[in-house]
């Protein structure tokens, strides 16, 4: 009779186990983009990537879902402005031959789902390094899941010397960028085919 229990009690952790484990990977869809805006002392600006490489995992359990092995990756070279100039003093500001990619790693940890598939809200932190320089960073995501993919807004404050940037001038230092710039996110994620 006590193997029997023992028994019963093994099969009962063996089926939670399974449950905490379900989770489910999700692709960048190509309608994805990021904007960078700024400021400089002529006119505003805004640098637009269209071009990058990210997938998520959603872990679901008893408590919840929590997103794990996330992470975005991106070339600087894609970073593109209306203005051809612009993107060369742009990408050698950033030592682009020196550090092509922009990278994003997820904290799991620190990243729960709230709220319904129609009003989620995710608080991502995770390692965000940049020409070399690595910061933990927090964004704060909203979103929602129709037909099986998730579309995610949000914005991230920064500033360019943080990560050791100097923000770029022109015309003999006559023209000057700020430092502080404006992330935005708006991503859309497609589930693995299975």
């Amino acid at each position: 009779m006590r193997s029997f229990f023992l028994y019963i009690i093994l099969l009962i952790g063996l089926l939670h186990n399974t449950a905490v484990a379900q989770s489910e990977i999700y692709h960048l869809d190509k309608n994805s983009v990021i904007t960078i805006e700024g400021t400089s002392t002529v006119h505003d600006w805004t640098v637009t990537v269209d071009d990058f490489h990210s997938s998520m995992t959603i872990q679901t359990n008893g408590s919840g879902s929590i997103l794990t092995n996330t992470s975005i990756e991106l070339l600087v070279h894609n970073m593109k402005s209306r203005i051809p100039r612009m993107d060369e003093i742009m990408h050698g500001t950033m030592k682009k031959d020196i550090y092509p990619v922009i990278s994003f790693v997820l904290d799991s940890t620190q990243s729960r789902i709230q709220g319904d598939l129609n009003n989620l809200n995710i608080t991502t932190t995770g390692n965000l390094t940049i020409a070399g320089t690595e910061r933990r960073i927090s964004v704060e995501l909203d979103g929602s899941n129709k037909k099986g993919m998730y579309h995610l807004t949000g914005s991230k404050n920064m500033k360019m010397t943080d990560y050791s940037i100097e923000p770029p001038s022109f015309m003999g230092g006559s023209i000057r960028t700020g430092d502080e710039i404006t992330v935005s996110f708006n991503l859309l994620y497609s589930p693995e085919p299975k």
